[in-house]
């Protein structure tokens, strides 16, 4: 029951080093939690190595640990050296002897009853489950019978189930073969319903393609006939406007023409028959005038005008000139 005394847990809990203060906090809580000590003594040795030892077969518990069994060759550890007698020893008091019998009588593998039924439970069917007996008994009885072996093949322990490794080659196949033969089952359900969801996805779109294709369709040709009837309408509109317009140029047309063409056969149209009459009298008188003056070229083209002013105007001639 050696604890430490007061006045030294005292002294390291009030060190100034972060170590020292770990260590003889530990020292006084164990594992951390709360004390167990009487109020004199304190936590004794032997309560914080057990304290230690739970915790680490707790943290064993815990986890799938793997053992490697070191044989010594020799007690003082010296290179080149062999002892059959220490190494026999060994080999006894770790269990191998007896190891080594149970892989001689065939039975080289041995798996818990838990991972065994996990592992190999695949391979019953529905017609193997019987409700006398169930889970290992159930499966190796089941398998027994499948396979054509007897229990001399394995054997059922209180824990572990021990069988021969040319049997436990067969139940690998035998579980490979059956994972293989549900996952295509299931891969081809799943082909299946994809396919199925597929088409139906397809043949909806589809349909969602042609109705669409067909709408703008139908907007595109009423688009065209709503353009073809407007263009029409605009064209009759246009051709209306347009004979219009020619016939307005062509109505202006004849009258500048008919304007022309009567100011080039009767450039005196204007003027009334006292005008006229005035005119010609005034020109005969320069006629007079050009003959006096013996201008004969001048008298001949004042006597040529007259004579086409009289004609315009449907006189005759010979009174005006009397």
């Amino acid at each position: 029951m050696e604890t430490l005394s007061n006045e030294l847990r005292e002294l390291g809990d009030e060190s100034t080093r972060e170590l020292s203060k770990e260590v003889y906090t530990c020292a006084n809580n164990g594992d951390g939690s709360a004390p167990q000590r009487s109020s004199i003594r304190g936590v004794s040795v032997g309560s914080q190595f057990r304290t230690s030892l739970q915790s680490l077969v707790a943290d064993l518990d815990c986890t799938q640990p793997h053992y490697i069994r070191c044989i010594k060759p020799n007690i003082n550890k010296a290179p080149a050296s062999f002892m059959a007698g220490e190494v026999l020893k060994q080999l006894r008091y770790s269990g191998m002897m007896e190891a080594i019998r149970i892989r001689r009588e065939g039975y080289a593998l041995r798996e818990e009853h838990e991972s065994f039924y996990n592992r190999f439970s695949v391979l019953l069917n529905p017609e193997d489950v019987n409700e006398e007996e169930s889970g290992i008994v159930q499966l190796v009885t089941a398998l027994s019978k499948r396979l054509g072996v007897t229990d001399a093949d394995w054997q059922i322990g209180h824990s572990k189930i021990f069988l021969r490794r040319e049997l436990s080659e067969k139940l690998e196949k035998m579980a490979k073969l059956r994972v293989h033969a549900a996952a295509r089952t299931i891969g081809r359900f799943g082909k299946h319903v994809t396919n199925s969801r597929l088409s139906k996805l397809l043949v909806a779109w589809t349909r969602f393609r042609l109705l669409m294709l067909k709408q703008y369709r139908e907007r595109r040709a009423a688009s065209k006939l709503v353009a073809t009837v407007r263009r029409y309408k605009q064209q009759r509109l246009y051709n209306s406007v347009r004979m219009a317009v020619v016939q307005i140029q062509a109505e202006q047309r004849r009258k500048i023409a008919f304007d022309r063409v009567r100011k080039i056969r009767d450039p005196y149209c204007d003027m009334s028959y006292r005008e006229c009459r005035r005119l010609l009298r005034s020109e005969q008188q320069r006629l007079d005038e050009y003959v006096k003056a013996k201008n004969f070229r001048g008298a001949a083209k004042l006597e040529e005008k007259m004579y086409v002013l009289a004609l315009n105007r449907l006189f005759d001639p010979s009174p005006l000139f009397a």
